[in-house]
């Protein structure tokens, strides 16, 4: 979940997202932003069989950036435009995993590729990106203006620069 600048706060869970919000009495209640309609939209990006494996649709993360809540899941990211209330949804590669939005950037883990960044369009590989390629990265953060501190599940910590694609293995020791 996430605090957007509107401060709302945004939640996104499985098989859903959407915003917390008072009711009559004060209490926060959940209020759904996902339809079957948006359900559907997911389901025409993969072709009938890969549509038979996706029994539900978990949403991982959620982040507000630049005035737009994005609910990321592994089969496309939502983007949630409050001042329109307008969703658009973000295409993620066929074996994407992880989303993480850093500096007003939209990363993504492809499990194929390694991490790739957002375009405008689509997901492109980046310089460097494809050494993180069957590694499940678990955090991404800023380390300074050009390197992001890369968390894996089972690899360790790495020091990626963004600028030349260079990853300092012993950033961490061990």
């Amino acid at each position: 979940l996430v605090t957007g600048d509107d401060g709302v706060i945004y939640v996104g869970i499985e098989d859903d997202f959407g915003k917390l919000e008072p009711d009559g009495k004060g209490q926060l209640c959940f209020h759904s932003l996902f339809d079957s309609t948006q359900q559907n939209q997911i389901y025409d990006l993969y072709d009938s069989t890969e549509q038979d494996q996706i029994s539900d649709i978990t949403f991982w993360k959620t982040y507000f950036d630049e005035g737009k809540v994005y609910f990321c899941s592994w089969y496309g990211i939502f983007v949630f435009d409050p001042s329109l209330n307008d969703i658009s949804i973000i295409e993620t590669p066929e074996t994407g995993y992880f989303s993480f939005i850093v500096d007003h950037r939209l990363y993504n883990l492809d499990w194929a590729n390694g991490l790739m960044l957002f375009n405008g369009d689509s997901f492109e590989n980046i310089p460097g990106g494809d050494f993180f390629h069957e590694m499940l990265i678990t955090g991404l953060e800023p380390f300074d203006e050009r390197n992001l501190l890369v968390g894996t599940m089972d690899h360790g910590i790495y020091l990626f620069n963004t600028q030349n694609g260079t990853v300092d293995e012993s950033f961490v020791d061990q």
